[in-house]
C-alpha cells in the first residue's frame, strides 16, 4: 500500500496512543488496551494473535516500525486503528468547541437557537462543533447590523446535509456498520461461535425481506431498542413479534439473537427469544404498514429484521402505571425474573439493560401467568461479576419503582443515592400491615452488594409465598 507523510503522521498519533509508558515501545499490555478502549469485551486470545503477528523481531515487544508495517499489511486493523484515533479526535475537538460555546453570552446562544429553529433545524441534536458555528455566524451577523443601516436579509434555510447512509447500497450499509471486531462480543467463554456470527454477516449483505416468512398484521409499538410489529409465522400460524432495528444500531440485533441461541440451549424460562431467522427490510420497498413507521426514522435505509415470542399482557411498568399491579402479582413476576437472570449470571450471561419495561407479562384475566426478560441487546458475556452486580442493582431499583410507582425513566432512579432509595422505600410502606413493611429491608440488602442473584430470587419467594394470601395493591 503507498504511503505518504500524512499518513504516516496519522499512524505515529496512533501509536502514541498506544504506547502509553512514552518507551518507544508496546508491550502486550499496552497493544490490548487499546482494543479494549473501543471494544471493553474484545477477545484476548484474538489481540494475542495479532501481537505475535506484529512482533516480527519476536522480541516480545513491538516497535513503530513493525507497527506501521502490521498496518499497512492488515486492512482491517489499518481501519479499526484509525477509527480509534479519529473517534479521540473528534472527542478533543468536540469538548474544545463545547468549552468555547459556554463562553459565548447566554443571550447570544438563545438567539442563536431562536434562529436555527426558524431555519428548521434543532439546537439539542447539534453537536457543540455544529453549535459553536452556529453561535460564531450569529455573532458576526449581529456586528454587520450594528455598523450598518442597511436591513439584513433573513437568514435562508441551510441545504439539507446528505448522510452517508442515503448513497450506500445494502451490502454496503452492513460492512460500513458491522465490523469484524463488532462480533467479538461473545468473549473468551463463546469464541468458538465467532465464525457463525461472520456467516450471519454475510448472509445479512443480500438477505430479503420479512415477507417470505411472516404475514404482518400491524404495528404496535416503538421501543427504545426499535419499530415493533405483530405478524403470523406464515408456517405455522403462530404469533410473533417482529422487531426492526436501523443497521446502524444492529449490533445490538444481533447480541440478541446470539443470546438467544446460547440461553434457549441451556433450556431457560422467562426469556423473551428471537428466531434464529433474520432479514433485512429495505424502506424503500417495505410494505405500507411498515414504511409508514419509517418514514421520519432518519438517513439509514436498511433495518435488521429480527423474529421475537409475542407477550400480549403488556410490561410491567405499564401495569403499574394503570393502578392493576397488586403486590401478589409483583412478586410472582419478579421471582421470574430474578431466578432467570440467576441462571444466566451461572452461565456468564448478564443483561446489563434490567428495568420494569423490560419485563413482558403472560396474562390470564387479571393474574400474571409469566413474567419473561426481554431486550437481551445490552447483554455481555464474560465471567467477572461486574456484570452480575449492575443486574442485582438495576433489579433493586426495579423492585422500588414497581413498589412505589415513581417511573424509571422520568424520575432517573437508576442515577439515585442507594441510601434514598431505601429512606423513600421506608415512607411508603410506612403504617403497612402486610408483607410490604418488609420493603425497605429487603431493597437495603439488594443494593447493598453483598447479594448474588440466586440470593435475591430466594427473597423474591418468600415474599411471594408470605402475600399468596394477600389481596391489595400497594
Amino acid at each position: 500500500m503507498q504511503r505518504d507523510a500524512r499518513e504516516d503522521g496519522h499512524l505515529k498519533e496512533a501509536f502514541q496512543m498506544f504506547d502509553t509508558n512514552s518507551d518507544g515501545r508496546l508491550s502486550f499490555d499496552e497493544f490490548y488496551a487499546f482494543f479494549q478502549e473501543g471494544i471493553p469485551d474484545f477477545p484476548e486470545m484474538e489481540a494475542q494473535e495479532l501481537f505475535r503477528e506484529a512482533d516480527n523481531d519476536l522480541s516480545g515487544t513491538v516497535d513503530f516500525n513493525e507497527f506501521v508495517d502490521y498496518i499497512y499489511g492488515n486492512l482491517d486493523f489499518n481501519d479499526y486503528v484509525k477509527a480509534q484515533v479519529t473517534a479521540n479526535e473528534k472527542e478533543i475537538a468536540e469538548q474544545e468547541a463545547k468549552k468555547k460555546c459556554l463562553h459565548k453570552p447566554l443571550k447570544l446562544r438563545s438567539e442563536t437557537a431562536k434562529l436555527l429553529a426558524h431555519r428548521g433545524s434543532d439546537w439539542k441534536r447539534m453537536s457543540w462543533q455544529e453549535r459553536l458555528n452556529a453561535v460564531t455566524e450569529t455573532e458576526i451577523g449581529k456586528r454587520r447590523r450594528d455598523s450598518s443601516c442597511v436591513p439584513e436579509r433573513p437568514p435562508s434555510k441551510p441545504k439539507r446535509r446528505v448522510s452517508v447512509y442515503e448513497t450506500m447500497t445494502q451490502e454496503a450499509t452492513v460492512d460500513y456498520c458491522i465490523h469484524r471486531y463488532d462480533l467479538s462480543f461473545a468473549g473468551r467463554e463463546y469464541q468458538c461461535e465467532q465464525q457463525e456470527l461472520h456467516d450471519l454477516k454475510t448472509k445479512l449483505r443480500t438477505s430479503g425481506g420479512p415477507e417470505e416468512f411472516v404475514d404482518i398484521k400491524r404495528y404496535v409499538a416503538k421501543g427504545t431498542a426499535g419499530w415493533i410489529f405483530e405478524v403470523d409465522w406464515k408456517e405455522s400460524g403462530e404469533r410473533k413479534a417482529m422487531k426492526l432495528i436501523r443497521m446502524s444500531q444492529s449490533i445490538s440485533g444481533l447480541k440478541e439473537r446470539f443470546a438467544s441461541k446460547i440461553l434457549k440451549q441451556a433450556g431457560l424460562d422467562h426469556i423473551v427469544y428471537t428466531h434464529p431467522t433474520v432479514c433485512v427490510v429495505n424502506r424503500d420497498l417495505a410494505p405500507a404498514v411498515i414504511k409508514e413507521q419509517l418514514l421520519s426514522a432518519g438517513p439509514v435505509n436498511f433495518y435488521l429484521c429480527l423474529f421475537q415470542d409475542f407477550a400480549g399482557g403488556g410490561d410491567l411498568e405499564d401495569l403499574r402505571a394503570e393502578g392493576r399491579l397488586t403486590p401478589k402479582m409483583m412478586f410472582g413476576a419478579l421471582v421470574d425474573v430474578a431466578s432467570t437472570l440467576a441462571k444466566m449470571h451461572d452461565r456468564g450471561v448478564h443483561h446489563r439493560d434490567v428495568k420494569p419495561e423490560n419485563v413482558l407479562v403472560e396474562m390470564d384475566g387479571e393474574t400474571i401467568t409469566s413474567a419473561k426478560i426481554c431486550d437481551l441487546g445490552c447483554v455481555t458475556f464474560s465471567s467477572d461479576q461486574e456484570g452480575c452486580k449492575d443486574d442485582i442493582r438495576r433489579f433493586g431499583v426495579t423492585l422500588f419503582s414497581l413498589a412505589t410507582g415513581e417511573p424509571w425513566t422520568s424520575n432517573r432512579l437508576i442515577h439515585e443515592n442507594h441510601d434514598d432509595l431505601v429512606d423513600r422505600m421506608a415512607k411508603f410502606v410506612a403504617g403497612s400491615s402486610d408483607a410490604t413493611k418488609e420493603l425497605p429491608e429487603v431493597l437495603r440488602q439488594i443494593l447493598s452488594g453483598g447479594l448474588n442473584m440466586h440470593q435475591v430470587a430466594e427473597m423474591m419467594l418468600k415474599m411471594s409465598k408470605v402475600l399468596q394470601n394477600e389481596v391489595g395493591t400497594i
